[in-house]
């Protein structure tokens, strides 16, 4: 979603947005937890990293969509639908997250 919202931000105001602070926590959380995984740790530190990456998961994921919303709409009906659309996405890839099974 960060992908085609960045990329319809850049069609509008010629510009790219830069990476925030959230968005680079977020990844950096995420790096900790990989290689925690990558070497087998599996123990409440492995947890709280998790559980810690889906947090700053979502405070980016909200922040990139405000700054979305502010920049690609001016209508409040436009920002409403817009909002709904970025839900109806995030509950599809939580449902195919959680119900996805190796073949």
């Amino acid at each position: 979603m960060i992908v085609v919202i960045g990329w319809f931000t850049l069609r509008k105001i010629n510009k790219p947005v830069m990476a925030n602070l959230l968005g680079k926590l977020n990844t950096f959380i995420f790096a900790i937890a990989g290689f925690l995984s990558v070497i087998k740790i599996d123990n409440v530190i492995f947890t709280f990293v998790i559980i810690c990456a889906y947090i700053m998961t979502l405070a980016s994921g909200i922040s990139y969509g405000l700054i979305g919303a502010r920049l690609l709409f001016n209508k409040p009906m436009q920002k409403t639908l817009y909002w709904i659309g970025i839900a109806i996405l995030t509950a599809i890839v939580i449902y195919f997250s959680l119900n996805f099974t190796w073949i």
